[in-house]
């Protein structure tokens, strides 16, 4: 009988019986094909803690699982580099022009996130709201990071909905969109999902 060792445990197991003890074996050596594109739409004053917090989930998910399932971009309304909450500056891969030139090629995603932060309510584009609606009809996946459910409420695809979003923004935003249901938790409904960043601490 062929064994295989375990230097963690300090065991040998019999090899056939290794894809029972870990599952992820099977997961490893088994073609995956499957790929999934992402693109992050970064407003200006983003915060770059659920930002990078994505990014990097979706950069261990590739090597856990042996092949590139995500790849991702960044774009932004004039394709220039966004000033995060922080100060720092990202450089972008593609402008709002581009991403919409994108929807009907091979370069099609298969979700958007809206990646904003402090002062969303200070944003508002035309441009970017019909471009978000645009993805959504289309059959893109929409979601948002941190304060992103205040774009996609300004774009008007969230009412009726529930969402997420910072506790901190929950009053400016109940008043602004009535119609959408917010609550400070992660929300996923039809195809948008608005996961929150942080729950307000219980009062003590």
């Amino acid at each position: 009988m062929r064994m295989s060792y375990s230097g963690q445990l300090g065991i040998q197991i019999p090899r056939d019986k290794c894809d029972i003890l870990w599952p992820w074996n099977r997961l490893m050596n088994k073609p995956m094909t499957k790929k999934r594109s992402l693109v992050f739409f970064l407003v200006p004053n983003f915060s770059m803690l659920p930002f990078s917090a994505a990014i990097e989930t979706l950069r261990i998910a590739n090597r856990m699982l042996g092949y590139e399932a995500y790849t991702w971009r960044l774009a932004s309304t004039d394709g220039l580099q966004v000033l995060s909450s922080s100060g720092i500056g990202i450089e972008v891969n593609s402008s709002l022009a581009d991403e919409r030139k994108y929807l009907g090629g091979e370069n099609r995603p298969s979700m958007v996130l809206v990646c904003s932060g402090i002062y969303v309510e200070d944003f508002y584009n035309k441009s970017v709201n019909a471009w978000l609606r645009e993805v959504y009809n289309r059959g893109v996946s929409v979601g948002s990071l941190c304060t992103g459910a205040h774009v996609l409420a300004s774009a008007g695809l969230l009412t009726g909905k529930r969402c997420a979003i910072h506790w901190e923004n929950l009053p400016g935003f109940a008043e602004s969109f009535p119609r959408s249901m917010s609550m400070p938790i992660s929300t996923k409904s039809t195809e948008i999902s608005t996961p929150a960043p942080a729950v307000r601490p219980r009062s003590t």
